[in-house]
């Protein structure tokens, strides 16, 4: 094996101990041999040690421990620790297809030039059903076209040269929130466009080989923590939109007035509904289109709030 043809697959856990074999499993499973998985343990409490430590005696698997600060720490550290030229995430909760990583060494031909990341569909996965959307074949995607919507919307998986990590780190900053099951990390939109603003591009490929399990509620970069979700969003879109929210004014105010909505199904959510009004009269400013929701939400803030969480949810899991 030798770094020129390894995938160094980053696995970011936390409290995983009885999915995160699932993963690991379906890199034993690989068609090709040629990766290596750097386990992160986002300070587990559970025996998410002893559950990796079984796989260790296979020199492909490396496991690293460090303090509760959110799977964007979690995942730069996991960078800083791979000698790869080829980067690519996978959940702990989550896993991927046997042709993974045979996929990814076989497209590894498209990043050259100023395209530094490929991006690929992934398979939403539920108790009693699976989705997948397919990506345009080799469609590119640079910083204004990825603001006038061509970045996608379903959910992907990225493999990345190295390189982009000198331009960029995943966002570390989280917010002073005591409660320890808030998620802590950022929209991971804000490196993606830090990387595209450089000058790079991504690269749209059809193909689908992670499987995205949605079952569990309390994953550790989203899931359905509503509530819980609701402490920090609003902030982190303020960050995001302070950083490009008049590139979006210029080129997507449409997405912009998306913003400014989704920040107040959170601000309402938390409890603070006058200030998600206000959130919504500027949705209402930027995007014409939106008024019928904005309309709807901003009555339904009037309602008990354990109703307004209730219908909100079904928007946001739904990425109204």
């Amino acid at each position: 094996m030798t770094k020129l043809d390894t995938i160094s697959v980053i696995i970011p856990t936390f409290n995983r101990a009885s999915l995160i074999e699932r993963a690991i499993h379906s890199l034993f499973k690989q068609t090709r041999t040629q990766w290596e998985a750097i386990i992160v343990d986002d300070g587990s409490t559970d025996n998410t040690k002893e559950i990796v430590q079984q796989y260790l005696a296979d020199r492909r698997v490396r496991y690293f421990r460090q303090g509760n600060a959110g799977v964007g720490v979690a995942r730069n550290f996991g960078v800083k620790k791979t000698a790869a030229d080829f980067v690519t995430f996978l959940d702990s909760d989550d896993e991927f297809l046997p042709d993974a990583i045979e996929t990814m060494q076989d497209d590894i031909a498209f990043l050259k030039d100023d395209i530094f990341i490929l991006l690929y569909g992934r398979i939403r996965v539920t108790k009693t059903s699976s989705y997948q959307e397919p990506l345009p074949d080799g469609t590119l995607v640079d910083y204004k076209s990825a603001i006038r919507g061509s970045w996608p919307k379903i959910d992907t998986v990225a493999l990345c040269r190295k390189e982009i990590f000198d331009i960029a780190r995943f966002p570390e900053f989280s917010l002073p929130i005591s409660d320890p099951g808030v998620p802590k990390h950022v929209p991971e939109a804000l490196f993606w466009l830090r990387v595209l603003r450089s000058g790079t591009r991504a690269m749209l490929k059809s193909k689908k080989f992670y499987l995205y399990h949605v079952e569990s509620s309390d994953r550790l970069t989203g899931g359905l923590q509503h509530r819980k979700r609701a402490k920090t969003m609003p902030q982190h879109i303020i960050a995001f939109l302070a950083e490009f929210g008049a590139d979006y004014e210029a080129l997507n105010p449409d997405r912009l007035a998306h913003f400014h909505l989704e920040k107040a199904i959170y601000e309402i959510a938390d409890g603070h509904a006058a200030a998600g009004r206000q959130s919504l009269r500027c949705a209402r400013k930027y995007g014409a289109l939106i008024w019928p929701l904005a309309n709807v939400l901003y009555l339904s803030s009037f309602v008990p709030n354990r109703l307004f969480v209730s219908a909100a949810a079904w928007f946001v899991d739904r990425g109204f």
